[in-house]
């Protein structure tokens, strides 16, 4: 979601694991986009591989299973012209932050994959390769991205069917990459992007 071509936000999503038998205690909500979960959610258990290997129909189910069963979780984006202003790196921030502020409960900590964590008024921790050993930034993933590739499918697939967004999700593929070089980018194309800048930059 951060570096991809035809989307027109990067979500961020946070959640929250129930603990033992109530009372529950809030979990950490973590951000991201991949990785590997062996989770316990209310007695049953989830066995993932890699998220970013799992099939669509797998990923959607994974997405009610633990949307039915966590405590709370949130969605936040930033728009592409937030994304084209800031840059990716700082967007990404700032939708994890307004992802936090969607929560229904206020979390004790929040993790983050990678090497950067926004600034929060709660306990951060920044995880380098967190989305392979923390368990609900992968839960996170699945959540962010069935979200995304929805709406690509279908809310901009319908707006703009020319570049075939039902078929690619939006992500870089040849096909993708030939529509825009037909059509040119439309607005939810990121025009710091490098491949929609270089278009802009000969007229199309």
């Amino acid at each position: 979601l951060k570096s991809v071509i035809g989307h027109a936000f990067d979500p961020k999503v946070k959640w929250a694991l129930p603990d033992t038998d109530p009372p529950y205690k809030p979990m950490p909500k973590e951000s991201d986009q991949q990785g590997r979960l062996i989770s316990e959610i209310r007695r049953f258990y989830i066995f993932l591989e890699g998220t970013n290997n799992l099939k669509q129909v797998k990923r959607e189910q994974l997405f009610i299973e633990i949307t039915e069963n966590v405590l709370c979780w949130g969605l936040g984006r930033v728009e592409v012209n937030e994304i084209d202003t800031l840059n990716i790196h700082h967007a990404s921030l700032l939708a994890m932050v307004r992802a936090v502020g969607t929560l229904s409960i206020k979390p004790h900590k929040v993790l983050v994959d990678g090497k950067f964590a926004p600034k929060l008024e709660y306990e951060t921790q920044a995880i380098i390769g967190g989305d392979a050993s923390e368990p609900v930034i992968s839960a996170a993933s699945i959540i962010a991205k069935v979200i995304r590739d929805r709406e690509m499918r279908y809310q901009w697939h319908e707006q703009y069917p020319q570049y075939g967004f039902d078929q690619h999700n939006g992500y870089g593929t040849p096909k993708h990459l030939a529509a825009l070089i037909e059509h040119g980018p439309c607005p939810i194309h990121r025009r710091s992007f490098a491949p929609v800048k270089a278009l802009l930059q000969i007229g199309i």
